[in-house]
């Protein structure tokens, strides 16, 4: 349990105002519908995920494999099956924490690019073998643009986006396995990566200091507590060579209303390969 053992360490020296992971985790009760604005985020950060998963494979897939193991399910909120499904996940982040998206293995340790909808036993024997594993996060926004914009306001930054609530989860996902996660942010120029470890540290390290990090309520994450990390404190490992297509989108309720939202397909993305095994390893 060496790598947990070292995030506790790092937990502990954390004030319980910036970070109390002794509050017990509320499980939460299933949406009841879906909105638009929901639909597209996910789509967003589905396609977000697809495309780094891609550009990891073609700059490190030489010496490592990129597999899919967290949800990626299409069910939404007002769909018949949902309720049950949500129950489901709660049921998974209680018995072993929060999934990152992707798993990086080296090279041949697994036969297969997608895990994600094995039992968890089944996985559990692939996931201790893993070198690390990587949670995507997707932005709205053109990172540069937005960073010449506010270069004169340094409380204004392009940041990593971690929910409160998954600290708690991640780090349970940690002790289940042992293995190193990290954050991947992905906005529409550019990607950015910092390790688990990292923003436990940065949250220790600099609190109350807002130029490195915030925590907040976001509307566009359902109010919920957000960590915002300047991408300053992680590395820029690569940026999107290709914007991605947007086609229009339609889902049907069990109400009969139709859900009407943006879809993201095709585009490309670049990494540099020194970058990514700087924070990979392994």
């Amino acid at each position: 349990m060496a790598y947990f053992a070292e995030l506790r360490e790092v937990v502990k020296d954390i004030p319980k105002q910036a970070l109390d992971l002794t509050v017990p985790r509320t499980r939460s009760k299933p949406p009841t519908q879906a909105f638009s604005d929901f639909a597209i985020h996910r789509e967003q950060g589905y396609w977000a995920e697809h495309a780094l998963a891609n550009g990891l494979n073609d700059s490190i897939g030489s010496s490592y494999d990129v597999v899919k193991y967290g949800r990626s399910d299409k069910i939404i909120a007002g769909q018949e099956g949902f309720a049950e499904f949500y129950e489901q996940y709660q049921d998974e982040l209680e018995t072993v924490g929060k999934k990152p998206d992707v798993l990086v293995f080296r090279k041949n340790v697994v036969d297969k690019a997608d895990i994600s909808a094995m039992a968890i036993q089944e996985q559990a024997r692939m996931v201790r073998n893993a070198v690390i594993g990587i949670e995507i996060r997707s932005s709205s926004f053109l990172a540069e643009k937005y960073r010449q914009k506010n270069r004169d306001k340094p409380e204004k930054f392009m940041s990593f986006t971690i929910k409160m609530e998954d600290v708690q989860t991640v780090m349970k996902w940690a002790e289940a396995y042992d293995v190193r996660h990290c954050y991947a942010q992905v906005f529409f120029d550019e990607i950015h990566m910092i390790s688990f470890k990292d923003i436990l540290e940065t949250i220790r390290d600099h609190v109350g200091d807002k130029t490195v990090y915030r925590i907040e309520k976001n509307t566009r994450n359902q109010l919920k507590t957000t960590i915002h990390i300047n991408v300053s404190q992680g590395i820029k490992i690569g940026h999107v060579k290709t914007p991605p297509i947007l086609t229009c989108k339609t889902a049907e309720l069990d109400s009969g209303r139709l859900l009407h939202y943006v879809g993201f397909c095709d585009g490309a993305v670049a990494i540099d390969k020194e970058s990514v095994i700087s924070v990979v390893g392994g």
